[in-house]
């Protein structure tokens, strides 16, 4: 066992459960009245420091979960199911 599964799932669950379901944006990319109006509209979104492709994405969360997580070595992040950003150490 390279990594507990509880401690896994723990540390990428505080990651991932705000932004299921958001749009997710980078910081800096959206005007302040852009962001209003889409929160008018009922819209949830999240910023994030990078542009939320899933390279970049997987890059993040890798770098989010160092520490958090023994023995990680790779993330991937997929975008369909034959499309995938991967970033390993």
């Amino acid at each position: 066992m390279v990594a507990d599964f509880g401690d896994l799932k723990s540390a990428l669950s505080a990651l991932v459960d705000p932004l299921d379901h958001k749009l997710i944006y980078e910081k800096g990319t959206l005007s302040q009245g852009f962001l209003e109006a889409m929160d008018l509209e009922g819209f949830n979104f999240v910023e994030i420091p990078v542009r939320p492709t899933a390279e970049a994405m997987a890059k993040w969360f890798f770098e989010q979960l160092e520490g958090k997580v023994e023995g990680l070595y790779e993330v991937r992040v997929f975008e369909t199911p034959t499309n995938v950003g991967t970033y390993r150490r």
